[in-house]
């Protein structure tokens, strides 16, 4: 599009000769093999459990919170069974929709707020269903690779580095579709909890700092 806009002495040939240059370098994932190897098994008493939700990113508004707590919020109004932990970091400014959220969705929440360890944190995604993000800002989304890795079904809109990521069938448009689809599997969790998540993590390992250590070394 730049070269398009130069007036005179356009150069020829440009983005065939950089691209034959360039690759990419995805953001390399470092999880410890002894979590990756974990392997999340349901009983019969987890099946019949309520989907759980999970949200791991920023508390700030390039996050977009206000569309994802309102799409819960309108699923509570609507009385659909599920669970929700919220993780991610906070800063000194949070955005007031975290403590409405956490006070008209408390009978929801297994966890809220940032967690002592890592491990922590990896143990609250292996126990989740379905990770969302709602972001309208993001470089790579180091947060929803980490969630799939985890066995989580990860719903993301369809933009930004997403696109790339996520098969279409993860992507939705509209915070109406959002709903739509998270309502769906909450009256229905089965769908999520009888894919084969084994061969759906084997999609995302080619981010992990193993995969892509040879690339960055050249």
């Amino acid at each position: 599009a730049f070269v398009n806009r130069t007036p005179d002495k356009e150069p020829k040939g440009l983005r065939e000769a950089i691209e034959k240059k360039c690759c990419v370098l995805y953001f390399p994932i470092r999880i410890e093999s002894s979590i990756l190897m974990l392997q999340r098994l349901f009983t019969l008493s987890e099946e019949t459990k309520p989907l759980h939700i999970v949200w791991n990113h920023r508390w700030e508004h390039d996050k977009d919170p206000d569309t994802f707590f309102q799409v819960l919020i309108d699923l509570h109004n609507a009385h659909i069974p599920f669970n929700l932990s919220v993780l991610g970091e906070s800063f000194d400014e949070v955005p007031q929709v975290f403590q409405m959220a956490r006070d008209v969705l408390k009978d929801h929440i297994l966890h809220f707020g940032f967690t002592e360890t890592k491990e922590a944190y990896y143990r609250i995604l292996q126990s989740a269903d379905v990770c969302v993000s709602t972001a309208i800002h993001e470089f790579f989304g180091v947060s929803v690779i980490e969630a799939a890795l985890m066995g989580c079904y990860c719903i993301c809109p369809n933009r930004l580095s997403y696109v790339e990521l996520f098969p279409r069938s993860h992507l939705y448009n509209t915070p109406s579709q959002l709903r739509k689809m998270l309502k769906d599997y909450c009256l229905r969790p089965e769908k999520i909890r009888g894919r084969d998540i084994q061969e759906e993590r084997q999609c995302y390992k080619v981010y992990l700092w193993e995969q892509q250590k040879a690339k960055w070394n050249n």
